[in-house]
């Protein structure tokens, strides 16, 4: 019979803390991420195209900006649609420093890179912090605008620094850092020695702290206004291009720096999330008010969730401008922070992998489209339409209970959805066939086999395969409908005049593509595809085997 003591003893400590293993494992992972890396780089690499190349580049720097947009986004619970400027302002400022200084500095490639890093991460974090500070106070859509109005503020304000009598001088900028940073420091030093009062007192305070603001403002204009300024004014205005954007930009980025960087993206969000740190941030995101009132700083989770996606953001900048060799503002417009939001919608509101999977999968199929062929308007207005009307149909049969999985017509969404899996091998066939980069066919290739896993070899898959024929069946019914509906718009004459020959460019409708996806995700799992949950061996165990085998393993 057992004693007291050690009925105690394994209650209190059923499961000893072992270090080793963990350990071991963080290891074993480290040496194959290294081993990985230099495979890649030795025997894949070599073998790339030039296109294959830029491709899988764009669409890791992708993935790596949705990364750190999650964190915002999706983590935090903010509205963040401005993020394509932290990626700008780490490429121009990191290629502005390689272009003056890198040849006269000595400094070898890689060592240069990682200094160039820095730079990006610093200048990017720099923007988020200011960005960050004046928009602690709104929230959701005007929290959206007003990162909108920075990304767009950041671009024109690019577009204008050519060298020429509207750019910049150095003595704008380094002023302008100067008072910044006195602000911020007098700020700090009034909050530690004049805490705030109530009534007359406080009033007085206030104005005093108010006056010794513009003391010190008055101090750096004047300090400005000294020798400092007619020697800073000897190095001219800033010249980054203007709209043509900085140009001769060494290009020192290797492909294995770029997934060095998503990797480490990965990393520190998941240990960000697993560290106690970030239940803050998801304390914010679920409910701010409730988060500040149990004593969570939200202040500073909302700052250092801008700093921290801010620097990630030009970090990727940094690598992107040693790649292209040039940064120009159209490369990072508008569009950038919408498709960027768009993957982060897509791949799951708090997903860290989801949104990694969205953003290379997004960028692949942004690519794609350019091999199509193009699409007649009147056979893109049918298909819109046929689609409408089989959504508008399954919305009807569903609020009547008629299209239940669990229903009499249970047995045909299982053959439709054995149908569906072998349309998906014809696919896949078809696919294969097709003049694709390598880089599409591997990811589109990896997607259809995890549908086919998903759909046959989980658990799940009494549930899975009806889910499935129903989408399969409503696929193809809008295939069905498109020509006969198409037939119908050719006998309107005054549509058919006015835009029956007329064609689109499928890479000119990747927006609509997006869009159409995007409301989809929202309508059908406005959590997103992962939505909170995160693509890993736990993950993939407990859809192979169940839970109980996760749980037993």
């Amino acid at each position: 019979m057992a004693t007291t003591p050690a009925i105690i003893n394994s209650i209190v400590s059923p499961n000893p803390y072992r270090p080793v293993p963990f350990w071991t494992a963080r290891l074993a992972s480290v040496a194959a991420l290294v081993a990985f890396l230099y495979a890649f780089h030795t025997f894949v690499t070599p073998k790339m195209g030039i296109y294959d190349v830029r491709l899988l580049v764009l669409a890791l720097l992708f993935s790596t900006l949705a990364v750190s947009l999650n964190l915002i986004n999706g983590i935090t619970g903010q509205f963040s649609i401005g993020h394509a400027a932290f990626y700008l302002i780490g490429a121009i400022t990191s290629g502005k420093v390689t272009v003056l200084f890198m040849e006269r500095s000595g400094i070898p490639q890689v060592p240069w890179m990682v200094l160039m890093l820095v730079v990006g991460a610093v200048a990017a974090a720099i923007a988020g912090l200011l960005v960050g500070l004046p928009s602690l106070r709104l929230r959701g859509d005007y929290l959206a605008v007003a990162t909108l109005g920075f990304g767009e503020i950041v671009n024109v304000m690019l577009r204008n620094q050519d060298g020429g009598g509207t750019s910049f001088t150095l003595t704008f900028v380094v002023g302008l850092a100067l008072l910044v940073a006195a602000l911020v420091g007098y700020v700090w030093v009034v909050r530690k020695a004049l805490p705030a009062r109530e009534g007359l007192v406080g009033r007085l305070l206030f104005l005093v702290k108010l006056a010794g603001g513009g003391l010190v403002c008055w101090l750096v204009t004047l300090l400005m206004q000294s020798s400092l300024s007619s020697r800073l004014d000897t190095v001219g205005r800033l010249d980054l291009g203007g709209a043509y954007g900085l140009q001769n930009i060494p290009k020192t980025t290797e492909l294995w720096m770029i997934f060095l960087l998503l990797i480490g993206t990965l990393a520190v969000s998941r240990n960000l999330l697993k560290h106690a740190h970030g239940l803050g941030f998801l304390a914010v995101r679920e409910d701010e008010l409730a988060a500040d009132a149990t004593g969570v700083n939200t202040t500073r989770i909302k700052v250092t969730a801008f700093v921290i996606g801010a620097a990630i953001a030009g970090m990727a900048g940094a690598l992107f401008a040693h790649y292209n060799g040039s940064v120009a503002p159209d490369d990072f417009k508008m569009d950038t922070s919408f498709i960027l939001v768009a993957m982060v919608v897509i791949g799951g509101t708090g997903s860290i992998t989801g949104s990694a999977l969205a953003g290379i999968s997004l960028k692949m199929l942004e690519e794609g489209l350019r091999k199509l062929t193009n699409i007649p308007a009147i056979v893109l207005i049918a298909l819109v339409i046929s689609a409408a009307l089989v959504f508008i149909g399954y919305q009807q049969s569903s609020k009547r209970k008629l299209l239940r999985i669990d229903g009499k017509i249970r047995p045909l969404l299982t053959v439709l959805g054995l149908a569906g899996c072998a349309g998906l091998v014809y696919l896949g066939n078809l696919f294969y066939h097709f003049n694709l980069s390598w880089v599409i066919k591997s990811g589109g290739f990896a997607l259809m086999i995890a549908i086919f896993v998903g759909v046959l070899l989980t658990p799940a898959r009494k549930t899975a395969l009806p889910r499935f024929g129903l989408l399969g069946g409503s696929l193809a019914l809008v295939v069905l409908l498109t020509p006969w509906i198409a037939k119908g718009l050719h006998q309107i004459s005054p549509l058919e005049k006015l835009i029956g020959e007329t064609t689109y460019t499928p890479s000119d409708l990747r927006w609509a593509v997006f869009s159409i996806a995007l409301v989809f995700v929202m309508i059908l799992r406005p959590q997103g595809t992962m939505g909170h949950h995160e693509f890993s061996w736990a993950f993939v165990r407990s859809l192979l085997f169940g839970q109980g085998r996760e749980k037993g393993s």
